[in-house]
């Protein structure tokens, strides 16, 4: 790995429960390219990615090669200027946007709650449109806490 590149780098995981999943990428980058302002050097460029249903990644790689700009476009907070956002095979663009963004979801590394609580911030995902109808199950989120420790 170079200076200026990264690499991803799957992580294994079990795979109980996902033998019903399709085989087709679950989110792809495509040919996805970025620049530092108007005219600008290129941040990324040409960069392919995919993630399979189920499957956890890593991005490695030095301060400021790219990692982050790739993930908030993956994310679709920052545009592209090259290439495509794919989810389920489908361009990711209109209507399908609010729906792909109730699935995925850019966690910077160092989070910041804006909620008093962790229980506030657990609910605030269930008041956007998209989960409208939705609710917390509090007792597996308790779990899941309780597993982190």
């Amino acid at each position: 790995m170079s200076e200026r590149t990264f690499a991803a780098r799957t992580i294994p995981v079990a795979r109980a429960g996902n033998e019903g999943l399709s085989s087709r990428p679950l989110i792809q980058a495509v040919d996805v390219g970025r620049r530092r302002g108007p005219g600008g050097d290129w941040i990324i460029q040409q960069m392919n990615l995919a993630i399979e249903p189920g499957e956890r990644l890593a991005l490695v790689g030095p301060t400021g090669v790219g990692k982050t700009v790739l993930l908030r476009a993956i994310a679709l907070l920052d545009r592209v200027e090259t290439g495509s956002i794919l989810w389920r095979g489908q361009k990711v663009h209109g209507d399908l946007v609010p729906i792909y963004r109730a699935d995925v979801i850019y966690l910077h590394q160092r989070p910041m709650l804006e909620e008093p609580t962790v229980a506030d911030a657990l609910e605030a995902p269930f008041r956007l449109a998209a989960h409208r109808g939705k609710a917390l199950d509090r007792t597996r989120a308790a779990a899941l806490l309780e597993r982190l420790g």
